[in-house]
Protein backbone atom coordinates (compact mmCIF):
# COMPACT_ATOMS: atom_id res chain seq x y z
CA UNK A 1 0.00 0.00 0.00
CA UNK A 2 1.10 3.17 -0.91
CA UNK A 3 -0.57 7.18 0.49
CA UNK A 4 -0.06 9.86 -1.60
CA UNK A 5 -0.66 13.27 -0.41
CA UNK A 6 -0.15 16.51 -2.55
CA UNK A 7 0.06 19.71 -1.11
CA UNK A 8 -0.91 21.76 -4.12
CA UNK A 9 0.32 25.14 -2.91
CA UNK A 10 3.85 24.51 -2.15
CA UNK A 11 3.80 21.81 -5.36
CA UNK A 12 5.09 19.23 -3.41
CA UNK A 13 3.76 15.32 -2.94
CA UNK A 14 4.66 12.80 -0.06
CA UNK A 15 4.32 9.29 -0.71
CA UNK A 16 4.52 6.73 2.25
CA UNK A 17 4.74 3.29 1.85
CA UNK A 18 3.26 1.01 4.20
CA UNK A 19 4.28 -2.23 3.03
CA UNK A 20 5.85 -3.89 0.17
CA UNK A 21 6.00 -2.07 -2.96
CA UNK A 22 3.43 -3.25 -5.81
CA UNK A 23 2.75 -2.83 -9.27
CA UNK A 24 -0.59 -1.05 -7.94
CA UNK A 25 1.23 1.06 -5.76
CA UNK A 26 3.00 2.70 -9.10
CA UNK A 27 0.40 2.86 -11.11
CA UNK A 28 -1.96 4.54 -8.32
CA UNK A 29 1.29 7.37 -8.05
CA UNK A 30 1.19 7.99 -12.15
CA UNK A 31 -2.48 8.69 -11.82
CA UNK A 32 -2.49 11.37 -9.33
CA UNK A 33 0.65 12.54 -9.38
CA UNK A 34 0.94 12.55 -13.80
CA UNK A 35 -2.52 14.87 -14.29
CA UNK A 36 -0.97 17.52 -10.80
CA UNK A 37 2.38 17.57 -12.55
CA UNK A 38 0.97 17.75 -16.19
CA UNK A 39 -1.20 20.89 -15.04
CA UNK A 40 1.54 22.88 -13.05
CA UNK A 41 4.02 21.94 -14.83
CA UNK A 42 6.62 20.69 -12.47
CA UNK A 43 6.97 18.90 -8.75
CA UNK A 44 8.76 21.49 -6.32
CA UNK A 45 9.65 17.87 -3.70
CA UNK A 46 8.82 14.78 -3.77
CA UNK A 47 9.07 13.43 -0.62
CA UNK A 48 9.78 9.30 0.67
CA UNK A 49 8.45 9.39 4.05
CA UNK A 50 9.08 5.64 5.46
CA UNK A 51 10.46 4.14 8.60
CA UNK A 52 12.39 1.60 6.83
CA UNK A 53 11.92 0.73 3.48
CA UNK A 54 9.77 -1.74 2.72
CA UNK A 55 10.80 -3.78 -0.45
CA UNK A 56 8.64 -4.39 -3.51
CA UNK A 57 6.25 -7.20 -3.92
CA UNK A 58 7.69 -8.89 -7.12
CA UNK A 59 10.18 -8.32 -10.31
CA UNK A 60 7.17 -6.19 -11.91
CA UNK A 61 6.55 -4.47 -8.74
CA UNK A 62 10.52 -3.20 -9.15
CA UNK A 63 10.56 -2.79 -12.60
CA UNK A 64 7.26 -0.60 -12.39
CA UNK A 65 9.01 1.74 -9.87
CA UNK A 66 11.73 2.32 -12.49
CA UNK A 67 9.36 3.14 -14.81
CA UNK A 68 7.66 5.35 -12.68
CA UNK A 69 11.32 7.07 -12.11
CA UNK A 70 11.86 7.62 -15.36
CA UNK A 71 8.41 8.79 -16.70
CA UNK A 72 8.98 11.83 -14.06
CA UNK A 73 12.25 12.68 -12.78
CA UNK A 74 13.00 15.13 -15.32
CA UNK A 75 9.61 17.20 -13.43
CA UNK A 76 11.09 17.21 -10.15
CA UNK A 77 12.93 19.45 -8.36
CA UNK A 78 13.99 17.90 -5.26
CA UNK A 79 13.68 13.74 -3.91
CA UNK A 80 13.92 13.46 -0.14
CA UNK A 81 14.09 10.47 1.75
CA UNK A 82 13.14 10.81 5.15
CA UNK A 83 13.93 7.11 6.68
CA UNK A 84 16.21 5.34 9.14
CA UNK A 85 16.78 2.51 6.28
CA UNK A 86 20.73 2.19 6.26
CA UNK A 87 19.83 1.51 2.35
CA UNK A 88 18.98 5.46 1.82
CA UNK A 89 22.59 6.79 2.19
CA UNK A 90 23.79 4.26 -0.21
CA UNK A 91 20.64 4.37 -2.55
CA UNK A 92 21.35 8.20 -3.03
CA UNK A 93 24.92 7.51 -4.01
CA UNK A 94 23.73 5.57 -7.07
CA UNK A 95 20.48 7.50 -8.21
CA UNK A 96 21.72 10.68 -8.12
CA UNK A 97 23.86 10.00 -11.04
CA UNK A 98 20.56 9.12 -13.17
CA UNK A 99 18.05 11.41 -12.44
CA UNK A 100 17.79 15.16 -12.11
CA UNK A 101 16.20 16.13 -8.54
CA UNK A 102 18.56 17.34 -6.30
CA UNK A 103 18.34 14.72 -3.37
CA UNK A 104 19.36 14.95 0.09
CA UNK A 105 18.39 12.38 2.86
CA UNK A 106 16.41 13.29 6.89
CA UNK A 107 16.18 10.62 9.72
CA UNK A 108 12.50 9.85 10.01
CA UNK A 109 11.96 11.54 12.67
CA UNK A 110 13.10 15.04 11.11
CA UNK A 111 9.69 14.56 8.14
CA UNK A 112 9.06 18.63 9.18
CA UNK A 113 12.49 19.23 8.72
CA UNK A 114 13.08 17.54 5.37
CA UNK A 115 9.61 19.06 4.43
CA UNK A 116 11.13 22.81 5.29
CA UNK A 117 14.09 21.91 3.33
CA UNK A 118 12.33 21.43 -0.06
CA UNK A 119 10.19 24.94 0.61
CA UNK A 120 13.54 26.71 1.74
CA UNK A 121 15.63 25.30 -1.52
CA UNK A 122 12.57 26.13 -3.97
CA UNK A 123 11.73 29.83 -2.49
CA UNK A 124 15.50 30.71 -2.99
CA UNK A 125 15.89 29.48 -6.33
CA UNK A 126 12.60 31.04 -7.21
CA UNK A 127 9.99 27.70 -7.99
CA UNK A 128 7.69 28.12 -5.83
CA UNK A 129 4.67 29.74 -7.27
CA UNK A 130 3.80 33.27 -6.00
Amino acid sequence: MLSIKIDEEKLIAILQPEGPLSEKDFQLATNQLAPFIKNSKRLNGLIIYTKFFPGWQSLPALFSHFRFVKNHHQKVSHLVLVSDSILTNFATLVIRHFIKPKIKVFPYHEFEKAKKWVVSTVVKNNTLPL
